[in-house]
């Protein structure tokens, strides 16, 4: 029966440790091809139905009919009685969303209102408020990082530098799409963030990974090129890494090193444990 099991496993391409933050051989993953698939896929079901745009679920779900339904039949076998993968069958119907979680997410958004930044150096104080001014950190902390932290379930702020267009800090946020995160010990010790680009008809993934070791801050670049017909959901596993200088927008990039900083310049965002991703 054992040998049975793993024929039967293998012909339909699972694999129980396929990983590594859980427990080898975890049950959940018996009948599920690609974790990563799915987890993606489903930070782009969440945002979508955050978006409260009628056309965009009705496209998710039908898109959803024609591929990830099939490649993962018995895990998404729920979702093809959802009324908007049944109604994507049909064309004479009208559907519409009401909007309800962007209603809500919103709604505690605004009731917690804008954090408040204090230290006891006056001219400290004074460069914060310059920074949180010329960012836009407040519109930035309540229309991104908050919002999309509650839809995605995490993120991070990318921490950057660039004196041609300031002599402040320049902070962007990632929400858990484009954001991965190293753990060590139920503790975030690395953030890598991913861009994409398009050139000649190729796409590109750049990964900007930044991570503390001992008391060293540093910060490493890798560009990926995607396959023929890959999407950005598909290539961490197969992309062919390639040079910084592929691109013009990444060939000025250089690895860096901070001896002393004390921490990374990332900030992860986590609101509430993912027991089901762990890590």
């Amino acid at each position: 029966m054992g040998w049975l099991r793993d024929r039967i496993r293998n012909w339909l391409g699972v694999n129980p440790q396929q990983n590594k933050l859980r427990k080898p051989f975890d049950n959940r993953l018996w009948f599920i091809n690609d974790d990563e698939q799915i987890r993606k896929a489903k930070l782009q079901e969440y945002l979508i139905w955050y978006s409260g745009d009628s056309d965009e679920l009705l496209n998710y779900y039908t898109k959803g009919n024609f591929r990830e339904f099939n490649t993962e039949p018995i895990f998404n076998r729920n979702k093809k009685d959802y009324f908007w993968s049944v109604a994507s069958t049909e064309e004479k119907i009208k559907r519409s969303h009401s909007g309800v979680p962007r209603a809500i997410v919103e709604t505690i958004v605004n009731a917690i209102g804008n954090p408040f930044f204090s230290t006891q150096e006056k001219a400290t104080e004074e460069r914060i408020a310059n920074i949180i001014k010329e960012t836009n950190l407040y519109d930035v902390i309540n229309q991104e990082q908050m919002p999309l932290t509650l839809v995605t379930g995490a993120g991070a702020y990318k921490i950057n530098v660039d004196t041609n267009l300031s002599n402040k800090p320049i902070v962007t946020f990632y929400d858990a799409r484009n954001v991965r995160f190293d753990v060590i010990s139920r503790r975030i010790v690395g953030v890598k963030f991913i861009d994409y680009y398009q050139k000649e008809n190729k796409a590109y993934a750049l990964t900007d990974h930044r991570y503390l070791d001992e008391g060293v801050s540093y910060i490493e670049y890798k560009l990926y090129r995607l396959k023929p017909g890959q999407n950005k959901d598909e290539w961490e596993n197969s992309a062919e890494e390639v040079a910084l200088d592929t691109l013009e927008e990444t060939a000025e990039l250089q690895d860096m090193e901070f001896v002393g900083l004390g921490y990374m310049l990332a900030v992860p965002s986590v609101f509430f444990k993912d027991n089901i991703y762990e890590g």
